[in-house]
């Protein structure tokens, strides 16, 4: 009898743990529909492209995201909004039978890389930045982060008087290569001593002028570490990253990317929208922030050892 009871006890805490399952697999799979994919029209919309550009008019951006954690499409609160900034890494590559990296003719291509992709040592690297909800100023500040996990001075990459003479008021879909072409990043050690590990930029698209300690001039401009903190504690907020499906790994030519981009960095071609014909950015991040705030995101470029 004492035997038949422990029978039933345990068909009873056997199909509880059974039904226990199903209904957790169950709401896994609903969690992974909400963060599985994102249609590129309902993050990125661009304005069609004009007829006889070459590219097709269509009223939708095609393409997918895949996003960092569960995407909302219910509309914030009336004092928030959605801010998003679209982001693009190039990691200059060299084809097959081309002598040198430097070279920058046909033989030269940019390699499309996800954001969270480690960089080796000795790569160089360019950024283009794209606002995508707001017009606003924009800035750039990079850290160097140490394998201690200390981070070096803020220093003001963009703007600079090198670029649009300090013009950093962006409109939305107005790409901005950073560093300007024919320019480009170089991944290289720290002269510290230290091992460092990431150069971390900070990028801010605000709706009005920051208020800067010195006049803009041709070089990087060195900041406070209680400013730069001053900004983020001020507009810290959860982001939700996404990432382009099969965007990684897309190749373009150094030329045309230098000669044919649209691009608030080259001079003649200033005010340039991207339309619904252009290569979607790799990585949008989207934030939550309150109506009129500044747009900060934090992105870390990783390095590997060769």
């Amino acid at each position: 009898m004492g035997i038949g009871s422990g029978r039933r006890r345990w068909i009873v805490i056997t199909l509880s743990l059974a039904l226990t399952g199903l209904c957790g697999s169950a709401a896994a799979q609903d969690r992974s529909k909400d963060i599985g994919i994102v249609k590129a029209d309902a993050v990125v919309e661009r304005p069609p492209s004009p007829s006889g550009s070459g590219g097709s008019a269509r009223k939708t951006q095609k393409g997918t995201y895949r996003p960092s954690k569960r995407f909302s499409k219910v509309p914030p609160p009336a004092s928030m909004e959605y801010a998003q900034l679209g982001l693009t890494i190039w990691r200059l590559q060299n084809a097959e039978g081309a002598k040198e990296l430097s070279q920058e003719g046909d033989e030269s291509k940019l390699e499309q890389v996800e954001s969270g992709m480690a960089l080796r040592l000795g790569s160089s690297v360019r950024i283009g930045i794209e606002p995508l909800t707001r017009q606003g100023y924009l800035y750039v500040i990079d850290r160097e982060q140490f394998a201690d996990g200390n981070l070096g001075q803020p220093r003001l990459i963009f703007p600079t008087l090198r670029t649009r003479n300090g013009d950093n008021n962006v409109h939305a879909h107005e790409l901005v290569l950073i560093p300007r072409p024919p320019s480009y990043f170089v991944i290289n050690p720290s002269k510290t001593g230290k091992i460092q590990t990431a150069e971390v930029l900070t990028i801010i698209l605000s709706p009005t002028p920051l208020e800067l300690p010195e006049s803009l001039g041709d070089t990087p401009m060195t900041l406070s570490t209680a400013l730069f903190q001053s900004w983020t504690t001020k507009w810290f907020a959860p982001v939700n990253r996404l990432e382009l499906n099969g965007g990684a790994g897309t190749r373009t030519s150094v030329k045309v990317q230098t000669e044919g981009a649209k691009s608030l960095d080259q001079q003649g071609k200033e005010g340039q929208q991207l339309t619904q014909a252009d290569p979607l950015p790799q990585t949008i991040y989207r934030v939550m922030v309150s109506r009129g705030a500044a747009l900060l995101v934090t992105v870390p470029l990783k390095f590997r050892a060769n």
